[in-house]
């Protein structure tokens, strides 16, 4: 329940973070910048803001009731009653004037959140660390204190931070697996900025936008636990706001700030990402501000600034593992020069082989502009929510041709008019701004891990597709021809949603064969609607019973990945309840038997799950409580997981 509450108070703390952005930035920036900068806000750095107070030790229920008592004394202001006030009837001309493209993000959203209602999280990666991870900061409040049956769990992931509200606000995981949808409304706002040079009508912009993220690998990841969008609309919200922003006012570079923190904090690749995207921030907004007739002085000092504040705030889980393991990047094993970061995965692993050599790779682009291709001649050939290679499908293809006839349309549009009246064709467009980007996106490809793996390179992919899109060769867009593109680029987006809804995995194709599947072999995932699993069958109906599970593991991560060989303890998230409160702890033979294990959970807990072939040692080892051991049921190995486990509940407590 307090978790319900503290996850309700947050969200209408995020709906007052966006209000309050939007109307302050609108006035000064416009509807789209501000837009924008009120999704960020809300979004990243609300989370920014909950991942500061968590690592200082102070948990996010009561970091959001904190917040939420500066609101309401905030609210107490009357100046801010009165804005607030104003704000209905300026939300009320809003929705007249701009009702087509409010109307596209709307649908999109609620068809999002349908699908997050009916299914389950069926990712791999959010059932093996993303989902545990998510479990760990609503337990521990915090990011100190986990108990990880695996170290992947260890990475940076500001998303899962961000997903807290909407994982929790019901009391049960109805939306734990929706925790991107508001990303990808952040891609789309992202994209309507970056268009708004070309296309006059938001509803235009939104559209094409549409286009762009209803590519497939984007559009099915919405639904489930990876961090891809997330990562991607930050990517792509930094490189625009820093070619698109003319100005560099503190408020302009902390946003963009926010959206660079974030690309920190989402996964640890981000971190040679952010360096380059920030570092150039900083530049540019000294030398623009310097421009506008600063000193040198004061516009390093507010640019330095505004990025240091959500860059610091980012640190919390590289700083959770410095102070827990020695080395910020753990479980990744660090070597440079004389420096050793302890770790378990040797960094080799990430920067080799098809992911590049090294930081740096100019192959990187190669690798690109190869997985474009393919998904332009083949379509998607991995048809589920990890495309790997072509998994934009026809989307380039789409948005290039678009492209392509517009521009056909402009001139024949200038041929036709009288000489008088004729419309000069402007060659040069807004290359400096394409190019721009162009640059940018370059150079985060250049520096990012398997350029070939669609979901890493979402965000220079949006970037490169707008950049495409602002192509003209007149001074001033055609409206007729630029609303038939809007009604064009429309219908390609549902026809490309309605293909990936039917074809890629999990679309409502797959929501409609989880309907009919018995209980027994539904996905074992929190809140599934459909049923439990017979894996996690044994645990409790009453979604608020909270229990104590002790998984056997093999030790999590090896040098070479997983080691796991059992389906509970390779992917755990089921074990951690409907209302994610089942305290899950990990826990070795050898370790045990050593005597080197921290604690000995086995006294304490409610069930346990042990490998058959070790159930006896278990039983000697602890000799006196085995006894109250009750066998539930025995999981059978299969191929892809070959060891056999036995659940057991402890029935004399």
């Amino acid at each position: 329940m307090l978790n319900a509450v503290a996850g309700s108070i947050g969200l209408v703390i995020q709906a007052a973070i966006f209000a309050g952005v939007y109307l302050t930035v609108a006035p000064l920036r416009g509807r789209s910048v501000a837009a924008l900068y009120a999704g960020l806000g809300a979004v990243n750095g609300y989370a920014l803001l909950l991942l500061g107070a968590m690592t200082l030790g102070i948990p996010w229920q009561v970091a959001n009731v904190a917040l939420g008592i500066l609101a309401l004394a905030a609210f107490m202001v009357s100046s801010v009653r009165r804005a607030t006030a104003r704000s209905v009837s300026a939300a009320a001309a809003l929705l007249r004037r701009e009702w087509g493209a409010l109307a596209i993000v709307v649908v999109a959203v609620a068809f999002q959140a349908w699908m997050v209602v009916l299914l389950p999280e069926l990712s791999i990666d959010g059932q093996l660390y993303h989902g545990p991870a998510l479990a760990q900061l609503v337990q521990q409040g915090t990011v100190w204190g986990w108990q990880a049956p695996n170290q992947y769990m260890f990475y940076s992931d500001l998303a899962m931070v961000a997903a807290l509200n909407i994982a929790t606000f019901t009391g049960t995981t109805w939306f734990d697996n929706g925790a991107q949808v508001v990303h990808l409304v952040l891609l789309l706002l992202v994209i309507n900025v970056a268009l708004r040079v070309r296309f006059a009508r938001a509803w235009v912009r939104l559209s094409l936008a549409l286009l762009i993220v209803s590519a497939p690998v984007i559009w099915i990841q919405a639904r489930i636990l990876y961090v891809d969008i997330a990562y991607g609309a930050a990517v792509a919200a930094l490189i625009v706001l820093i070619v698109m922003n003319r100005r560099a006012a503190g408020v302009d570079v902390l946003f963009a700030a926010i959206a660079g923190a974030s690309i920190l904090a989402i996964k640890p690749t981000g971190l040679t990402t952010s360096a380059v995207l920030l570092s150039v921030l900083i530049v540019v907004s000294v030398w623009r501000r310097h421009r506008a007739g600063k000193p040198w002085g004061p516009a390093i000092g507010v640019a330095l600034a505004a990025v240091a504040g959500p860059a610091l705030l980012a640190c919390g889980f590289y700083i959770r593992n410095l102070m827990t393991f020695g080395n910020p990047v753990y479980p990744v094993q660090v070597t440079v020069g004389p420096i050793s970061l302890p770790g378990i995965v040797d960094l080799s692993v990430f920067a080799s082989g098809d992911r590049g050599s090294g930081i740096v790779d100019p192959v990187r682009w190669a690798t690109y502009l190869a997985s474009l291709a393919h998904g332009m001649r083949h379509g998607v050939t991995k048809l589920d929510y990890d495309p790997r290679e072509g998994g934009f499908g026809q989307m380039p293809t789409m948005v290039i041709a678009l492209t392509l006839i517009i521009l056909i349309a402009q001139v024949a549009f200038a041929l036709a008019r009288s000489r008088a009246r004729r419309m000069p064709l402007a060659w040069r467009g807004n290359l400096r701004m394409q190019a721009g980007l162009t640059v940018l996106a370059l150079a985060v490809l250049l520096v990012q891990p398997s350029t070939f793996d669609a979901r890493y390179v979402m965000g220079p992919t949006a970037v490169l597709a707008a950049a495409a899109l602002l192509t003209t060769l007149v001074p001033m867009g055609i409206r007729f021809i630029d609303a038939s593109a809007g009604v064009v680029a429309l219908t390609l987006a549902l026809g490309q949603i309605v293909w990936v809804e039917m074809n890629v995995y999990p679309g409502v194709a797959a929501l409609r064969e989880l309907r009919i599947l018995p209980e027994m072999w539904q996905p074992v995932t929190p809140g599934n609607p459909w049923g439990r699993g017979a894996n996690v069958s044994w645990l409790p109906d009453d979604a608020g019973s909270c229990s104590r599970v002790v998984l056997q593991t093999e030790g999590g991560v090896g040098a070479s990945g997983m080691m796991e060989r059992a389906a509970l303890s390779t992917l755990p998230y089921g074990l951690y309840g409907e209302s994610l409160c089942n305290i899950v702890t990990p826990v070795q033979l050898g370790a045990q038997t050593a005597g080197t294990a921290r604690s000995d959970p086995l006294l304490t807990a409610d069930f346990l799950i042990f490998y058959d072939r070790d159930l006896e040692r278990w039983e000697a080892l602890m000799s006196e409580g085995a006894a109250c051991w009750t066998p539930l049921i025995s999981i059978e190995a299969t191929e892809n997981y070959p060891e056999a486990v036995t659940v057991l509940q402890d029935t004399c407590d």
